[in-house]
């Protein structure tokens, strides 16, 4: 799989997921989240104007990084993107599998400040 085919899936999976709509819209406006494609190719994945972005360039001030390895983008294709529940124990499993790398990269305050706690309260009991 090449670079633009991953990009290519991740952006297709995150801008048509309701799951994913409901989770970026609980941060705050102007928060984005770096997503790094094998540790070579850099995005920004933020919501604006009532819409997903997912941009290849570098994230402005993220908080929160997420390091998708190719294996990990080849399962996003077969991961629920309806509910925040269940993509949320999706991502877990492909951290815990080393397919998936989350570093926040901000403070702790932005973490709090910026909605990420929101969309772990919002996925539920049985997220957390």
């Amino acid at each position: 799989m090449s670079f633009e085919e991953a990009i290519q899936i991740i952006r297709d999976f995150v801008t048509t997921s309701r799951a994913c709509s409901q989770a970026l819209r609980s941060l705050k406006p102007n928060t984005e989240i770096r997503v790094m494609v094998e540790n070579r190719v850099e995005c920004a994945l933020f919501y604006k104007d009532d819409q997903i972005h997912f941009e290849t360039r570098l994230a402005e001030s993220p908080d929160v990084e997420f390091t998708l390895n190719l294996e990990a983008i080849r399962r996003m294709k077969d991961m629920p993107g309806e509910n925040m529940t269940e993509l949320g124990i999706e991502i877990v499993k492909e951290i815990v599998a080393k397919n998936i790398h989350v570093r926040v990269c901000g403070t702790l305050l932005g973490v709090m400040r910026n909605g990420y706690l929101t969309i772990i309260r919002d996925a539920g009991p049985d997220f957390m």
